[in-house]
């Protein structure tokens, strides 16, 4: 290694507010991060991956963005479920999570989509649930870009609502299909408008 493990090295700053951490995210260098788990203070994990740049991203931000596979799930076997919650529902400048962004990274949602199941039913209601600044969930967005990829793997969580400690949670996919963006559409004002997607998506909640 051609540097110190240390937490001041792991805090500094560039020009841009990004710190080494957005790197090795930006990189996929599971190795480092290893290192950095097995060296730095658990107490201080969470601090470190939750550091924002100048736009707001964290260094789960930019490996969704890329779809750095190796380093989401070296930091995913790491740290605790509420860890894990706090970093998915960070928003950056524009109100982006990384559930958000992930929409745009061709099948990446899959491997983020895996990830999630380490969280409990009400943990991945919650993401679900998150709008953005136009009102927008998850969901909407999967919906109006048309990415199958997403809308199956956003559909598969939605399942996975149904049971949580043995109790049915119907009610939190209505819940959820029920929000309305800043324009009053739902999830199903935007599936009338896309015939494609249309029946598949429907037989998810079906």
């Amino acid at each position: 290694m051609y540097f110190e493990i240390s937490q001041e090295f792991l805090e500094k700053l560039d020009k841009d507010r990004r710190t080494p951490v957005h790197e090795f995210a930006k990189r996929n260098d599971s190795d480092t991060m290893e290192d950095i788990f097995q060296t730095i203070p658990s107490e201080h994990w969470i601090g470190l991956l939750s550091a924002q740049d100048r736009d707001g991203n964290t260094p789960l931000h930019e490996a969704v963005r890329g779809n750095e596979k190796a380093w989401l799930k070296t930091v995913m076997h790491w740290i605790t479920d509420e860890e894990k919650l706090t970093l998915f529902k960070c928003e950056n400048s524009k109100k982006e999570t990384p559930l958000r962004i992930s929409l745009a990274v061709q099948s990446g949602f899959t491997e983020i989509s895996e990830l999630l199941e380490c969280l409990n039913a009400d943990e991945r209601r919650q993401l679900l649930s998150m709008q953005e600044k136009f009102g927008r969930t998850a969901l909407h967005l999967a919906v109006a870009e048309g990415q199958r990829n997403s809308i199956g793997n956003l559909s598969c969580l939605l399942r996975s609502l149904d049971y949580h400690n043995s109790q049915p949670t119907e009610g939190w996919k209505v819940e959820i299909l029920n929000i309305a963006d800043v324009n009053g559409q739902t999830v199903l004002h935007v599936i009338s408008a896309e015939v494609m997607i249309r029946v598949p998506l429907l037989k998810a909640y079906l």
